[in-house]
């Protein structure tokens, strides 16, 4: 048995040398030597079989001659062995591989019946290696028969006991350790066999497209191939093949599908060229142009990845440009159209802005590229994608040449790069910082031209707030201001009227603050009746601010600057906000014992505010300072001064006068004074002024002349 083989190998030899030889030429050889070494090695192997009849080699022997025949091309000696080994030995793994054989021999002449036999014998039989190409052989039966039903079902079936065979040997290797005689067994059963070069599950799932695409619906086409695909490169290869076929019907909808697909996955070739115009005219044709974007993207690749290879010539790249420029640009600009229309099947603006960014990444020296990046500024901004669609105008406006065409363009980048700004919750410091940048630029560029009213002011107020938005309040207020007063009573005026004096709070320029307030509620202001109420509250806060801040500064801690505060009341004298700053002033000189400072004050108050409700108080706060200084004349002069401007008070404060010239032993004095009280009162204040003269009287005069004193002060007039 081993000399035979042997024989056989040299044979095998020495023909290989003769096609080298012959620098590997496909016409037939003519090499006596290897037709003697395999007559010698079937002799050899019929003297193993006349010899050994009950051998458990004779499968093999059998086998091994009839594959000898059919290399020598004696077919009918090759089928007489191969016979004998199906109807002798039927328990041997070696028969189904002799039936694919006889099988093969009767499909190549045509006798499709006769080889339909023999592959059903090897499909019935249990799973071994030749199973599932048995399936596979038995499906071109069919095929070839015009019967795509059972054919269909075949060509599964290979590829499932395919499967199932590929499972059982993976499950035997894995117990190899245990028992590696049984991995050897089943491995050898499928040795030898040239039918099992072919990778059937491959095959089987490459060939089926034919009868697939004239029984299947194109809708379910991936996902059965997904599942039936064992390896990527099975399931391009197949998805190739169906959508050839596809292409040839004139199924769009599979055409699509499977395009996509292959787009995806497979490698940079002239195929996915193919593939890339057959997916655009599959969309044009079904006008479904619901993944317009991502399909955008297929093509693109398709054509940059092929376009990099560097085997393609110039010339050749010039055309492959012209060419899908035109594809991309016509499914952008439909799809948009559609989109506009509200047309069954179309993008929406997500898609739409992925196919023309796709395109302008792609050709970025496209003649339409100017008309693309406006197409581009529209669907982003319907997107939501402001700042993008700002960026997108802008760009085409540095690429048109047409002076009207470029204003527009600048305009509407404007609008998109305010728009993006008060969305600012939404995006990052990188996004904010490029919105104010980009809108400054084209705003400061538009304004070259001549515009409308109302563009005009949109751009100068939307300048403006950027300026704000950056934190540039000094220059912000300049702006801001400017934009008021040239566009008064408008929506922008009042709201930069608004950020100019938030500026002026910003940075905390109260002096600012309060003058823009005021000019801003004057009559030539440009605020609105509303805005000047609110004007009007915040420069009063402004001023209590203000006067707070200098009252602390005042303060200090040992005693401060009270300067500050009487500069601040001599530039708004006259007003509220000047007696207030005239009154702390004084306040914080009394914490600090400043007598000669207070009574300035007080002298400044009661010249410049003599309605002040504040002056009583401040002339007690005096009186009682100069008591305790000992300077009883002037304390008594300030009294009377607190009498003067406190008509409620007047009477305890013309007796409080009256008692400290008693005790200074003033007697007229104290008595003009008591007598002043009593003139100038009525009720209870009366009788007490009275009863201090009483008292007075009695104490330094007799009786007779205390009774003339009080005379007319009888109790009815009391």
């Amino acid at each position: 048995m081993r000399l035979a083989e042997l024989l056989s190998e040299e044979a095998r030899y020495h023909y290989q040398l003769a096609y080298e030889r012959e620098q590997r030429s496909t016409r037939v050889l003519h090499v006596p030597q290897v037709r003697l070494l395999k007559d010698e090695a079937i002799s050899t192997y019929e003297l193993v079989e006349s010899r050994f009849p009950q051998s458990p080699l004779i499968p093999q022997v059998l086998f091994n001659i009839g594959h000898e025949h059919r290399e020598l091309g004696n077919f009918d000696e090759m089928r007489a062995a191969y016979t004998k080994l199906v109807d002798n030995f039927p328990d041997t793994p070696l028969r189904a591989n002799a039936l694919l054989v006889l099988g093969d021999y009767y499909f190549d002449r045509n006798e499709l019946t006769e080889a339909q036999k023999y592959y059903e014998e090897i499909v019935k039989a249990p799973l071994q290696p030749v199973t599932g190409l048995g399936h596979y052989k038995l499906a071109w039966v069919w095929v070839n028969n015009g019967e795509c039903g059972p054919a269909l079902t075949n060509f599964e079936a290979a590829i499932e006991k395919s499967n199932a065979w590929e499972a059982r040997m993976k499950a035997l290797r894995e117990q190899a350790a245990e028992t590696p005689l049984l991995v050897q067994q089943a491995t050898a059963a499928g040795e030898g066999a040239a039918s099992q070069e072919i990778d059937v599950r491959r095959e089987a799932l490459v060939d089926l497209a034919y009868c697939y695409s004239r029984l299947r619906k194109p809708s379910d086409s991936i996902a059965f191939y997904q599942k039936m695909a064992y390896n990527r490169a099975t399931y391009v290869a197949a998805l190739s093949k169906l959508a050839n076929r596809y292409r040839t019907m004139d199924q769009f909808t599979g055409a699509m599908l499977t395009t996509r697909e292959l787009l995806r996955l497979g490698p940079a070739s002239i195929d996915r060229l193919d593939d890339a115009r057959t997916l655009y005219t599959s969309i044009k044709r079904l006008k479904d142009y619901r993944e317009v974007g991502q399909d955008g993207e297929l093509i693109a690749s398709a054509l940059v990845r092929y376009y990099n290879r560097l085997n393609v010539k110039p010339d050749e790249r010039k055309r492959m440009i012209d060419e899908f420029e035109v594809y991309l640009r016509d499914l952008a600009t439909t799809s948009q159209e559609r989109a506009g229309q509200n047309r069954k099947k179309s993008a929406d603006p997500t898609q739409l802005a992925r196919i023309y960014e796709a395109y302008l990444s792609t050709f970025p020296e496209a003649k339409e590229r100017a008309n693309m990046l406006l197409n581009d500024a529209d669907v982003l901004a319907s997107a939501g994608r402001d700042l993008e669609a700002g960026l997108a105008a802008l760009e085409a406006s540095d690429l048109i040449e047409d002076d009207n065409e470029r204003r527009d363009a600048l305009y509407d980048a404007v609008v998109h790069f305010q728009t993006s700004l008060e969305k600012a919750s939404n995006q990052g410091r990188y996004e904010r910082v490029t919105a104010r940048a980009s809108l400054r630029r084209a705003g400061a560029t538009l304004l070259a031209y001549q515009l409308a009213d109302d563009k005009e002011r949109r751009v100068k107020f939307a300048i403006a707030q950027a300026v704000y938005d950056e934190g540039q309040y000094v220059e912000a207020i300049d702006k801001l201001t400017a934009v008021a007063y040239e566009f008064p009573q408008s929506k922008e005026a009042d709201a930069a009227i608004r950020l100019a004096l938030d500026s002026y709070n910003t940075i905390n320029d109260y002096d600012g603050l309060m003058y823009a307030s005021r000019r801003f509620m004057d009559g030539s202001s440009p605020a609105s009746p509303e805005l000047k109420g609110d004007i009007k509250r915040i420069l009063a806060a402004t001023e209590q601010r203000k006067l707070d801040e200098l009252s602390l500064k005042a303060a200090g801690d040992e005693g401060g600057d009270i300067g500050v505060l009487i500069a601040f009341a001599e530039k708004n004298q006259g007003s509220d906000l000047g007696e207030r700053a005239l009154i702390n002033a004084f306040v914080a000189s009394r914490a600090v014992g400043d007598s000669e400072n207070m009574y300035k004050l007080a002298d400044s108050l009661a010249k410049n505010y003599p309605k002040s409700d504040q002056l009583p108080g401040i002339f007690t706060s005096l009186a009682q300072t100069a008591v305790a200084r000992f300077d009883y004349d002037l304390a008594v002069q300030f009294l009377k001064q607190a009498a003067d401007v406190n008509p409620s008070q007047k009477v305890q404060l013309l007796v409080a006068a009256g008692e400290l010239n008693e005790q200074l032993g003033n007697v007229k004095k104290a008595e003009s004074l008591f007598d002043d009280a009593i003139k100038g009162s009525s009720g209870q204040g009366q009788i007490e002024a009275v009863a201090k003269l009483a008292a007075l009287t009695e104490r330094v005069s007799s009786g007779k002349e205390t009774l003339k004193a009080l005379k007319g002060f009888e109790s009815g007039r009391a």
